[in-house]
């Protein structure tokens, strides 16, 4: 008995021991807990210190439905949100909706990176107010916390955008000039130069309507207008003094007129017919500086204000077509040269041939003289000859002629032989010659 209540006791106090090892257990644990969590605090504060010191705007998804789980601050200055406000909306919601920009899309990228397939985009967005921004999204799976999330670090690329574009209208602007310059160097007729230069100018500053004058007999005569790219026909001529063409050709600089109502230099009938809100007129000024003409675009699209950055772009263009107009009127000139040449040469080319032909006649009777025999009868010859053909010439005269010259004159003689001619020619073959 005393062996089995001594083992009993024995079981006591190591029971007695395991609680108290249990005991310890717990307390350590505990401890383990406060520790962990001590961690954790100064993790999750670290962790929201730097979520929020970033200059992007950051945001925490549901790895399932795409929910919006947290943001930080740059996130509500971006979409001008509070917090609470922005954690109830999706992202179709800050998306500025149209296509591909919407929920739709936005979901399926999401879904994307959430099977580990890290998504690298621009996303159109739009803030409370309504303002349209651009974005660059970069989505990717990531352990927050103990679970899996979609984190999407967005950066406002408004700024890029703007600057690619400028350089992308630049690149466009400067593809007309080179275009257009090739095209009108080619041609060389006034007409389609003028016109060319209008639809290009046209094109690279956005007007609505333009048209081109050159000065003649010291008049700006203007003869076609170009009007959202239908060309009309027109027939304004301005007189010199105050207008605005004659204000650019005396100065031979662009001018620009962005409120036309109250402009005292635009013809308010001009500014009626052709329905003109804005205008810019630039010179068309050659290499010696003397002003050939000068071109107007109305209206600028949106009613935008034309600037001095358009008159630059314009001022490019112009120099290509003061070339091609100097270099068409060259021609022109050149053509009416040689015209008056080749007119006068076909004069003298007449003149030569009627000489010819009087000096191979004799002046009496009309017939051919010895000189065309000369020519003539050599021909013959050889053709004879080379076809083995007969070749006959008749001399014939008229018995006691002397005696009529010295009875009745010289004029009478003159006649007898005018009427014998007559009377030969009548007599021979077509193709027979009868020569004196």
């Amino acid at each position: 008995m005393e062996d089995k209540d001594k083992t009993k006791e024995e079981l006591l106090s190591e029971l007695a021991g395991l609680r108290q090892m249990v005991s310890e257990l717990k307390a350590e644990e505990a401890e383990h807990k406060r520790v962990e969590e001590a961690i954790s605090q100064m993790q999750e504060a670290n962790y929201r210190a730097i979520f929020n010191a970033a200059n992007d705007a950051i945001f925490v998804h549901d790895m399932e439905t795409g929910q919006i789980l947290d943001v930080n601050e740059k996130a509500c200055e971006m979409f001008c949100y509070p917090k609470d406000e922005l954690l109830k909306l999706d992202v179709g919601a800050i998306s500025s909706g149209e296509a591909p920009y919407n929920q739709e899309n936005a979901v399926r990228l999401v879904n994307k990176s959430a099977q580990g397939e890290s998504q690298l985009f621009e996303w159109h967005c739009k803030d409370k107010a309504g303002r349209l921004f651009w974005v660059e999204v970069n989505l990717k799976r990531a352990v927050i916390g103990t679970k899996y999330r979609i984190l999407a670090v967005v950066r406002d690329i408004t700024e890029r955008k703007i600057t690619e574009e400028a350089l992308m209208q630049r690149n466009y602007q400067l593809e007309i000039l080179s275009r257009t310059s090739q095209h009108i160097n080619t041609v060389l007729e006034v007409p389609v130069i003028l016109r060319t230069l209008i639809g290009a100018a046209m094109e690279l500053v956005s007007a609505t309507g333009g048209t081109a004058g050159l000065l003649e007999d010291k008049k700006m005569i203007f003869n076609e207008y170009n009007k959202e790219g239908k060309i009309e026909p027109i027939h304004v001529t301005c007189e010199p003094g105050r207008s605005i063409c004659w204000c650019v050709s005396e100065v031979s600089k662009p001018y620009i007129s962005n409120d036309v109502e109250h402009d005292e230099n635009i013809n308010p009938e001009v500014r009626k017919t052709f329905n003109i809100y804005n205008l810019i007129c630039i010179p068309i000024v050659c290499k010696d500086g003397k002003t050939l003409g000068c071109f107007q675009l109305h209206n600028k699209s949106d009613r935008k204000p034309f600037d001095t950055q358009d008159a630059f772009m314009l001022q490019g263009l112009v120099a290509s077509a003061a070339v091609a107009l100097e270099n068409a009127r060259l021609l022109e000139e050149h053509k009416k040269s040689g015209k008056r040449l080749r007119d006068l040469y076909g004069e003298l080319l007449k003149s030569h041939k009627k000489l010819e032909k009087v000096a191979l006649l004799d002046v009496h009777t009309g017939l051919y003289n010895y000189r065309y025999l000369g020519k003539f009868i050599e021909v013959e010859f050889y053709r004879s000859r080379r076809d083995a053909h007969p070749f006959s010439a008749t001399m014939i005269d008229i018995d006691y002629f002397k005696s009529i010259n010295d009875v009745y004159g010289h004029r009478f003689g003159d006649l007898v032989l005018k009427q014998f001619a007559d009377r030969l020619k009548r007599m021979v073959r077509p193709y027979d010659v009868v020569i004196r």
